[in-house]
């Protein structure tokens, strides 16, 4: 059964170890102290209440993922040992630098321009090429904001060439790349499962592109406007940027053959005040995932209130229920007096007493709830650079 910390209770408690005639702390910073002890208490532990377990397709050739919502950190599962070492699906989390360099690592988090996404390596059930980019750039039709598209084979995410274009600033604020492609493809079996994948190089950012697929020009599937990368993040730009959006989310122009797809379309609906050169797309895919399973913690251990059973991550009203182990309630209680002593009263007396109970208590708890936060360790590095 679910034990609960109540606010209300706990500020109570705390309040009667305040010595200062007259004086109290108001809820408000009693609130803000509870979180920074919830965030001490939970970092780099695998707490049994907050492990959650996400699952979610991965797709051949496709390493970044949007992270679940709450994510903290990942937690490391036991398995089998094999000459001494774990193995299995997620014993083998680890640094952004291994994944990169080390194949068999199939998990970590990774960082870009200060946001978190998730690596993982695993193939999918299938892929089926739309368009590589490698064939002559005349055999793309363009129309509006757009020209002096070639086949580069300078740069490109699949394939060996991309599809290089400059945008430039017109009446008609918008561009469209078009193509019939040299084979006809069979659609039907993957409709429900596939999703479209497509690499786009920007120089300046552009508000989005719509992605299309059909039997031809007014007979096709088209995706809602893509504005932000497969990981959730924004477009950065001069850097390659994976979009993505699943085939059955699309609309529906006219009526389409799933037997017999054979257009494809890039559409940008506003370039308005885009003017640059040497814009790249490449590697256009219809790919169908296999299922992975992610345990992890979530930091939302914070019940809004009785009657509201959504969570959150920090204390910010009195009616918050606090998802906690009922053995170690003082815990929070020594901490938050900790604070409140140190920053609001300066009473060395309280900060002491708080401290040696938050001490004795904390050695109790990090024995039932040790730190997780160790990584996956190989011998790599120690097996290359040995002489």
């Amino acid at each position: 059964m679910k034990y609960f910390v109540q606010v209300p209770p706990l500020i109570n408690r705390a309040n009667t170890y305040i010595n200062s005639i007259g004086t109290r702390i108001g809820n408000e910073l009693w609130l803000d102290y509870i979180s920074s002890a919830l965030k001490l208490l939970r970092a780099g532990r695998t707490l049994p209440w907050s492990r959650q377990r996400s699952s979610f397709p991965v797709y051949t050739d496709i390493l970044k993922y949007p992270l679940p919502t709450g994510f903290s950190s990942l937690v490391l599962l036991a398995g089998p040992l094999i000459n001494g070492q774990q193995v299995g699906v997620q014993t083998k989390h680890t640094t952004e630098k291994e994944f990169d360099q080390i194949s068999d690592l199939s998990l970590a988090v990774g960082w870009e321009h200060g946001d978190r996404f998730l690596l993982v390596r695993q193939d999918g059930q299938s892929d089926t090429e739309i368009d590589e980019f490698d064939d002559d750039a005349t055999d793309y039709t363009l129309t509006g904001d757009i020209n002096n598209a070639i086949r580069d084979y300078s740069e490109f995410r699949s394939g060996d060439a991309s599809l290089k274009f400059d945008i430039y600033q017109s009446v008609s604020n918008n561009f469209l790349i078009e193509r019939t492609l040299d084979e006809s493809i069979d659609i039907s079996e993957i409709k429900g499962l596939a999703r479209m994948f497509i690499h786009m190089k920007m120089p300046t950012i552009i508000p989005g592109i719509k992605l299309r697929i059909g039997s031809d020009s007014s007979n096709y599937y088209e995706t809602d406007l893509l504005d932000k990368q497969f990981t959730d993040l924004d477009f950065n730009d001069d850097e390659w940027n994976l979009l993505s959006a699943t085939l059955s989310s699309c609309s529906v122009i006219g009526t389409p053959v799933d037997t017999a797809i054979q257009y494809m379309a890039i559409y940008c609906p506003d370039t308005d005040g885009v003017i640059d050169v040497d814009f790249r797309v490449d590697g256009f895919y219809l790919r169908v995932g296999s299922n992975f399973v992610l345990t992890y913690n979530d930091y939302n251990i914070v019940q809004k209130s009785s009657a509201d059973k959504t969570y959150q991550s920090i204390v910010d009203n009195v009616d918050n229920l606090i998802l906690w182990d009922e053995d170690f309630d003082d815990l929070l209680l020594y901490k938050i007096l900790d604070l409140g002593g140190f920053f609001n009263f300066r009473d060395l007396d309280l900060v002491n007493k708080a401290s040696e109970n938050y001490k004795r208590l904390n050695e109790l708890f990090e024995g039932r709830y040790p730190s997780l936060e160790e990584h996956f360790h190989t011998t790599y590095y120690k097996r290359v650079n040995r002489f």
